[in-house]
């Protein structure tokens, strides 16, 4: 039996090597907000700061490490009456010694109280129990089963989890405007393979993700407050077909 499960875990790491090394340039990026950016205090030009949360194989262009800073800058910035707010921002450059750009778009955002959410275990942490071993639930739903388990979507398995994140294949959510399922795993940190959308930010909308012209152009609006995203808060870009 014990020869069993090893041989088990084995098919499962060398399955997850194989998917690391595999991941397509057209790919994900999963990053953490650096700075908070408030409406009230943006100016078109300002720079944008984040950074990846799970490293990311970008085929030809090699791996990227988790800490890797992805910057961009606001685009446009509108006070819309009585209390809104609309904000135009683009990522656009993958911040190694020599800069890659990049054009991207946004799946979906997630709040920090709900980036924490999904890294705290179902049943609380406890001393007896790694981290490497949770059982955690991500943002849009998928169950992690860390230490040699899967990442599950009510009954279907969608990825697998890794050392700093997982690895899901996205599916489609068109009912939250979400397009585009994909066959290869994508790394995606705290979120599920259907994300999409807005998370613990119940003023919030995005009106334009950037996947269809203007191209990497992502447009947010809020009606009832001016936008004010947190620091911390995760954000699930995707890369257009091809990284210049």
């Amino acid at each position: 039996m014990k020869a069993v499960k090893m041989v088990a875990v084995l098919l499962l790491l060398s399955g997850l090597l194989a998917a690391v090394n595999t991941t397509p340039a057209s790919s994900t990026l999963p990053v953490i907000l650096s700075r908070s950016l408030e409406a009230q205090k943006l100016h078109p030009g300002d720079p944008i700061l984040a950074k990846l949360a799970q490293s990311v194989n970008l085929g030809t262009l090699g791996n990227l490490k988790a800490g890797t800073k992805i910057s961009g800058h606001v685009v446009a910035v509108q006070m819309d009456p009585p209390r809104g707010s609309t904000v135009t921002l683009i990522f656009d450059r993958i911040l190694l010694p020599t800069p890659i750009p990049i054009t991207a778009h946004l799946r979906a955002i997630a709040a920090p109280v709900e980036v924490n959410d999904a890294l705290v275990p179902t049943n609380g942490p406890d001393r007896g129990t790694p981290s490497s071993a949770y059982t955690t639930v991500q943002v849009g739903g998928d169950v992690v089963y860390r230490g040699g388990g899967p990442v599950m979507l009510g009954k279907d398995q969608v990825g697998v989890p890794v050392y700093d994140g997982v690895l899901v294949r996205l599916t489609e959510n068109v009912r939250a405007g979400c397009q585009g399922a994909t066959t290869e795993l994508q790394a995606t940190w705290v979120f599920g393979s259907a994300a999409c959308g807005t998370y613990g930010y119940s003023d919030l909308k995005i009106e334009h993700s950037g996947r269809t012209d203007p191209k990497g152009q992502i447009v947010l609006r809020s009606i009832k407050h001016p936008i004010k995203l947190r620091a911390g808060s995760a954000l699930l870009l995707r890369l257009a077909d091809e990284v210049h």
